[in-house]
């Protein structure tokens, strides 16, 4: 071997002892990085769990009130809403939010048949009132209600369905909060009754 190359194989081992040094070097890096992520995320999670279980509650205030001064609007307007909706008030007062969900949903489903009845029906001819979902789709068509209202009766009829459909189904406090503000609103929007 000349010189030349023993140059050449000490170079080249010398890079390979670096080079294997810096990919040890980064994977051990990576492995503390991601070591440090997980105790964070842990300990993160930890701290939320804590926080949401000293600071359970079944809904916000704001949905009962809402409730409550639902109800006494429709007082005298709809005697059958103002019942079913002093039936949601109790349920939630008990906690149970699913069952009160499903009866904000029963409402609007009700508004809407009780719309068609009153514009779609003459005394002539009886018409038959559509499904739910061709009931949301007639009321988007006829501006009952706006595109975002009717995705969100959409989303809406889905949650009942699962309610309804599902052994022991239960929905998480985002979702509950979200069916409840909208149902609120699209009730409040279906006998035009400002918020």
């Amino acid at each position: 071997m000349n010189k030349k190359e023993t140059i050449l194989t000490v170079c080249l081992g010398l890079a390979l002892v670096i080079g294997l040094v810096l990919v040890w070097k980064k994977d051990r890096e990576n492995k503390i990085l991601k070591t440090r992520l997980k105790l964070a995320e842990d300990n993160e999670l930890g701290i939320l769990n804590e926080y949401l279980k000293q600071h359970k509650q079944t809904l916000p205030e704001p949905i009962k009130q809402y409730v409550i001064r639902l109800k006494e609007q429709y007082a005298g307007i709809n005697e059958k809403v103002a019942k079913e909706l002093d039936g949601i008030e109790t349920l939630i007062n008990a906690g149970q939010d699913e069952p009160a969900l499903q009866g904000l949903s029963k409402i609007v489903e009700n508004l809407l048949k009780d719309k068609f009845v009153q514009e779609c029906s003459s005394e002539k001819e009886e018409k038959k009132i559509p499904t739910y979902h061709k009931l949301l789709e007639f009321a988007k068509e006829h501006k009952w209600i706006s595109e975002d209202s009717f995705c969100f009766c959409n989303k809406l009829k889905n949650v009942r369905n699962k309610l309804t459909h599902e052994l022991d189904a239960k929905l998480d406090d985002d979702t509950k909060a979200e069916m409840f503000f909208g149902s609120i609103g699209i009730i409040y929007e279906l006998k035009g009754i400002p918020i």
